[in-house]
């Protein structure tokens, strides 16, 4: 009977000792994977960030496509901006132009400042539209002041109009904080109503031509979530929406455009 319970004694440590050596075996697998995991996600932000501080404006993105780019035609058209830009289908929506799409995602005025001459002035278009300034008043990107990105949009009107390019600028589009994964707090939207307001005023003389993205979305008799699925790009309707927009600036925008569209 001793025999017995000694004998289930040791059977029941063993036990345990294989049930605690299988658990640290695993945890360490699992520290492991996810040390490896890490290491690599380290590894691609470094180098992530490496490239960004060799090519700040990233002007390597867009380099190649530009150099393969056909010979001018009368309708070429350059949007440039950022995520909400380069998102934008804009083959199918402006069928009628050459339509350039030269949007970088996270890129904040300053960067496209700086890049304007190689994706904009090189490429010799008849017109360039600017929608810039939603990653300037993310608190993720500094925010930038106000004045800052004021300043960055009068430089990119006044160097695209020294090369004879029509200037229309596109106010910020509306943000849906209901399906945004980032907070108000994340976000300065005080700064991005005054931008607009500014915007609304700057392009009112011979400056630059107007194209109100954000009266046109909220205008629309839709509620602005529905364009919006994750609060701040919008989906095909919202892009439908800022075409008409845009395409109503384009056309009223100087008589070189006009003669240019056989207006």
């Amino acid at each position: 009977m001793v025999f017995l319970i000694l004998t289930m004694r040791i059977f029941i440590y063993i036990i345990i000792v294989c049930v605690l050596v299988v658990a640290a075996v695993g945890s360490t697998i699992a520290l492991m994977l996810r040390y490896r995991a890490a290491w690599h996600a380290a590894t691609r932000e470094s180098e992530r960030l490496r490239n960004k501080e060799i090519d700040w404006p990233e002007l390597k993105f867009y380099k190649d496509t530009n150099a393969g780019l056909p010979t001018v035609g009368p309708n070429r058209v350059v949007f440039i901006g950022d995520s909400i830009t380069q998102r934008w289908n804009l083959t199918k929506l402006f069928p009628e132009l050459e339509a350039i799409n030269r949007g970088i995602g996270w890129q904040t005025t300053s960067e496209m400042l700086v890049r304007l001459r190689q994706d904009v002035i090189d490429l010799h278009p008849v017109a360039v539209i600017i929608l810039g300034g939603s990653n300037d008043f993310q608190v993720a990107s500094g925010p930038m002041p106000l004045a800052s990105t004021q300043n960055n949009i009068r430089s990119m009107v006044e160097l695209a109009r020294q090369h004879g390019i029509t200037v229309l600028v596109g106010t910020i589009p509306p943000v849906c904080f209901e399906n945004a994964k980032f907070s108000r707090r994340e976000f300065t939207v005080e700064s991005v109503d005054r931008y607009n307001e500014w915007l609304r005023t700057f392009c009112t003389g011979e400056e630059c031509t107007l194209v109100d993205y954000d009266a046109a979305l909220r205008n629309s008799g839709q509620p602005i979530c529905a364009y919006m699925p994750d609060g701040i790009h919008p989906r095909e309707a919202g892009y439908g929406v800022m075409a008409q927009a845009a395409r109503k600036a384009l056309n009223r925008s100087t008589a070189t455009w006009s003669r240019s569209r056989g207006h």
